[in-house]
């Protein structure tokens, strides 16, 4: 898997069979290798974000573009219109053996008659590709666990990564959940100024006490949920309200806001918005720029 991510090769596996149609597949998710194609034969540029799997056991001292391959760094580069998906796999003789879409009873042919363990699918990206360690890349929380998805929410992100550029301020998905919860909890500071925090909010350096923000404003209790997704689940909601009293208010973040009883909902674009607007505008920029 280091070889394909150094090669820039975007693959699926399934079963060893040299076909893109997941009606030829068991496995359920095996329609991603349809997605795949589409990608590939698209008529417009695709960007993709390609990584190695934190289960696939990485060489020492394997690199790519003169960064080391890890689990944590991604490859971002183009798939460009009108490519050819490939069926591949190891040739006896060292390297891959490749076949394009359209040659599916040769590359089985070939495949069946080699000792090799796999057929893969695969899209080959081109151009030229941007490798971003794990330290910059902020996205990897958002990530499916899929082999390939399409990714339109966090395109605006990817393209700045691929350009170089800063990540936009004012789009939610700029951040790490520590980052979000961070900035929510600032937003109550700046709407209660006597909001005191009792619990430390960040992520995984938080303190576990049930709900994400914890804290007292004359006398009354603070809690808030932070979740950086587009729609309200019923879960958190049951959450926050188990807390809920007379002297309790909660708050629950999401994207694109909305309403519901007994909780006060906020989109996290206000949070930013209003951030943005005042000397926190400072820690939005240190926090989207590398």
């Amino acid at each position: 898997m280091a070889e394909f991510f150094d090669r820039g090769w975007i693959v699926g596996h399934y079963d060893n069979k040299a076909s893109y149609d997941s009606e030829d597949y068991k496995q359920r998710g095996a329609n991603q290798l349809e997605l795949m194609r589409d990608c590939a034969e698209s008529s417009e540029p695709q960007l993709c974000s390609l990584r190695v799997a934190k289960k696939i056991n990485i060489p020492n001292k394997k690199t790519s573009e003169g960064h080391p391959i890890t689990s944590e760094h991604r490859k971002i580069a183009v798939v460009e219109p009108g490519t050819t998906p490939l069926y591949g796999f190891h040739a006896d003789e060292g390297g891959y053996r490749t076949f394009p879409v359209g040659q599916e009873s040769e590359a089985q042919d070939a495949f069946d008659q080699s000792a090799a363990d796999y057929l893969y699918k695969i899209v080959p990206m081109s151009g030229e590709p941007q490798v971003i360690s794990g330290s910059e890349y902020r996205l990897n929380e958002y990530e499916t666990p899929n082999t390939f998805s399409p990714w339109n929410t966090f395109a605006p992100q990817l393209e700045a990564l691929y350009n170089g550029d800063d990540l936009p301020e004012l789009s939610p998905t700029s951040y790490t959940s520590d980052q979000t919860e961070l900035l929510c909890e600032e937003y109550i500071r700046e709407v209660i100024p006597e909001f005191f925090p009792l619990i430390q909010t960040g992520g995984s350096t938080g303190t576990n006490q049930g709900v994400d923000i914890l804290g007292e404003a004359s006398s009354k209790t603070i809690i808030g949920e932070v979740k950086n997704k587009s729609q309200i689940e019923d879960a958190v909601l049951t959450t926050l309200r188990n807390y809920t009293a007379d002297e309790v208010d909660a708050y629950y973040f999401v994207r694109g806001g909305g309403s519901a009883d007994g909780v006060s909902v906020i989109s996290i674009e206000t949070v930013l918005e209003e951030l943005s607007n005042k000397y926190n505008g400072q820690m939005l920029e240190r926090m989207t720029t590398y």
